[in-house]
């Protein structure tokens, strides 16, 4: 048995406006499945004065459509506001949030890459308004999608669902293990779109937490000396106590006499800074000032050097 449902989503014309216009142009003889939908395909219908608006608006409406028939039949399933399902040991939460969860599915691949090439049919409609002569389009199109097509699509959201809940945790893993301070980047870089795309607050404020935790760490990175000779400094970051390392060189600032500041990493992470003394003096406040910028933190360090002594 047929459902009888026209999906009508688009802002149209008004319908008083539809009833005045005079049908001029047709793209064909009008099919029998405008206004229905059945259990294998459903309709949509846009109008605009221009058709290629009037079609795009109809391709708007099937995402929308199938969207909804993903995100509606998570919310169903989990029959509650917010419900923890246990896959593979990974807890993925679904929200009835129902907003949020439509802009996360309409972002997967396989909504993203509907084409009205894939359409079982389209058919449109020229009117003329009797009172302005204005002209406008009304378009319609039959799309395919079955139930086994909607089973499918819940799945490959599950499944994506998971498999980004899954790179939070690997971030996670990753945060006792810092090496350089690029891993700190590359973790604050991931959880951007992770922040983005969780529909629900559960999960949101898990990546909030973790982002503002990598970022403390840029704050937390120290320099400290390893040797000093006549001319050079030689020195390490170090990070909650474990040494870290850099491919960001600090800026380099020396009192008024020292010249030809230089900073090179020497391979075995540290970091050397080279200058030229030549016209330094005893009773000059000879410094090297090592200033590094990391996310929203500088991390400085002033090395004071006594020509007398060397």
């Amino acid at each position: 048995m047929k459902r009888f449902v026209f999906i009508l989503l688009s802002v149209l014309l008004p319908v008083s406006l539809l009833a005045e216009g005079k049908l001029v142009e047709r793209s064909g003889k009008r099919p029998d499945w405008i206004m229905k939908s059945d259990s294998e395909a459903f309709a949509v219908s846009a109008s605009d004065a221009d058709i290629n608006v009037a079609r795009e608006r109809c391709l708007n409406d099937i995402k929308a459509y199938i969207v909804n028939a993903i995100a509606s039949n998570i919310v169903s399933v989990e029959e509650s506001s917010t419900d923890i399902e246990n896959a593979n040991g990974v807890e993925n939460i679904y929200s009835t949030y129902s907003s949020e969860l439509r802009t996360a599915a309409a972002k997967l691949p396989f909504i993203t890459g509907i084409s009205l090439s894939n359409a079982a049919g389209t058919y449109w409609e020229k009117y003329r308004d009797k009172s302005d002569g204005s002209a406008y389009y009304v378009y319609h199109v039959l799309y395919p999608f079955t139930a086994e097509q909607q089973g499918y699509m819940i799945a490959q959201f599950k499944k994506y669902d998971s498999q980004m809940y899954d790179r939070f945790l690997a971030i996670k893993s990753g945060y006792d293990n810092i090496e350089t301070v690029g891993d700190i980047d590359r973790a604050v870089e991931e959880l951007k779109p992770l922040q983005e795309y969780f529909f629900d607050s559960f999960r949101k404020k898990e990546v909030e937490s973790l982002s503002a935790a990598y970022r403390k760490l840029y704050g937390a990175i120290s320099i400290v000396p390893v040797e000093a000779a006549k001319g050079s400094f030689t020195y390490m970051l170090i990070l909650n106590g474990k040494r870290i390392e850099s491919s960001r060189m600090p800026s380099l600032r020396g009192s008024d006499a020292v010249a030809s500041l230089v900073v090179k990493p020497d391979g075995e992470g540290n970091y050397t800074v080279t200058y030229d003394d030549t016209y330094c003096y005893p009773d000059d406040d000879n410094y090297i000032d090592i200033v590094y910028s990391f996310g929203l933190s500088q991390t400085r360090y002033r090395h004071n050097f006594n020509i007398a002594e060397n």
